[in-house]
């Protein structure tokens, strides 16, 4: 997640290449919409996780929101 919000800092507006957003889907925790949002150079509108939450943000629904 950090790699996605320093790539978005850095170059915002620019699609992450494939080889980052493959290497984030590999990790886990991100959602597709997520992974969609950042191809395009668009934000994925993630949330930072709460206290006591061990799911990434946007990964299983409001219930961890």
């Amino acid at each position: 997640m950090l790699e996605a919000q320093i790539w978005q800092a850095t170059r915002p507006g620019r699609p992450m290449p494939a080889i980052l957003l493959a290497e984030l889907h590999d990790r886990g925790g991100i959602t597709d919409r997520a992974l969609a949002a950042w191809s395009s150079g668009q934000s994925c509108h993630c949330r930072a996780l709460l206290p006591g939450l061990t799911v990434a943000p946007g990964e299983g629904g409001d219930r961890d929101r």
